[in-house]
């Protein structure tokens, strides 16, 4: 049993002994130990799950980033050369706006 299953079933224990003992002492201690004891559980159940999911997303993007294995912040894929077409449409267009952009107006 996990240490948040545990942690829930005692605090759900101590809090039905509470309340039980505000209800009637003897017997209402008794009942509230084990009503209390059972929530706590369900609540340490829901609490450790959730617990484990997050460490799981935690290491997956650790992973992915990079700070666990493999370099920090370097993608795994190379990405490809541009082409000669796509070299030369860049060039036509910084030609374009340094040659063809208008001047300013005059000023006064």
């Amino acid at each position: 049993m996990s240490m948040l299953i545990k942690a829930g079933a005692f605090g759900g224990m101590i809090s039905g002994i509470a309340l039980g003992a505000m209800v009637s002492p003897a017997p209402g201690m008794i009942v509230g130990a084990i009503c209390g004891t059972a929530i706590g559980v369900c609540a340490g159940f829901v609490m450790d799950r959730e617990d484990r999911r997050k460490s799981a997303r935690s290491r997956e993007l650790d992973d992915i980033i990079g700070t666990t294995s493999g370099s920090l912040g370097r993608s795994s894929m190379i990405p490809p050369l541009p082409s000669e077409e796509v070299l030369r449409e860049a060039a036509q267009r910084r030609w374009v706006t340094e040659w063809m952009t208008p001047a300013p107006p005059a000023a006064r």
